[in-house]
C-alpha cells in the first residue's frame, strides 16, 4: 500500500509539473517576453 501511494504521488507531481511548464510556455508565448520572476511563479496553479 505504501509503495502504491508513493507511485501515485510521483504521478501527480509529474502531471502537475507538466501542467505548470505548459502554462508557463503558453503565457510566455502570449507575452512574447521573459520575466526574471517567472521561476517563482511556475509552481502557482
Amino acid at each position: 500500500m505504501g509503495s502504491l501511494k508513493k507511485i501515485n504521488n510521483l504521478f501527480v507531481k509529474d502531471i502537475f509539473h507538466g501542467y505548470c511548464l505548459k502554462r508557463q510556455s503558453l503565457s510566455e508565448a502570449k507575452r512574447g517576453t521573459r520575466h526574471p520572476n517567472n521561476r517563482k511563479r511556475r509552481w502557482l496553479p
